[in-house]
């Protein structure tokens, strides 16, 4: 599948998009280029197809396709980071109510530099490919998933000690 490589799939949502857009004018490009006159009809349908010709019906697929595989990439980008960052911090809340949890705050950091590690990667592959604003949602939904496990760890943990 082509969301399993983040920089294919992206290649190919540009692409995607490309297409779409281009079968928005593709008619209205080459619609002067139909014959002027319809030796059957008298021209009739050649006027007809000089106003309707347009390739609309296309785009939703190619949109559809575009959005599913980034969709696709990012929940297996999602299911990557809670993977490298949900084993190491998953023991978190109990550190946060020790006084010394030496390891466990260790871990957390680990499993954070890991994280971002991956996002780095990601954005060295996506940002010469993906528009601006297509980036910016699949990176900040991606940190969120980070700052959710994290997050996530410390409001279940039933105390905090002073030392955390």
């Amino acid at each position: 599948e082509i969301s399993t490589v983040p920089r294919t799939a992206a290649v190919f949502h540009n692409d995607c998009v490309f297409f779409a857009h281009q079968l928005l004018t593709f008619g209205l490009e080459y619609r002067d280029r139909f014959p002027d006159t319809d030796s059957a009809s008298g021209g009739s349908n050649a006027a007809a197809l000089r106003k309707v010709c347009t390739f609309v019906d296309l785009v939703p697929p190619f949109r559809e396709l575009a959005d599913r595989t980034m969709v696709n990439t990012i929940e297996r980008q999602k299911q990557q980071l809670a993977d490298i960052v949900g084993t190491r911090i998953s023991i978190l809340r109990d550190a946060l109510r020790s006084d010394d949890g030496v390891v466990e705050w260790t871990d957390a950091e680990t499993a954070l530099t890991a994280g971002a590690y991956h996002l780095k990667h990601l954005s060295t592959a996506w940002v010469p490919i993906l528009s601006k604003d297509v980036y910016g949602r699949a990176m900040g939904n991606l940190v969120d998933t980070i700052f959710s496990l994290y997050l996530g760890q410390v409001m279940v943990a039933r105390d905090i000690s002073e030392a955390a």
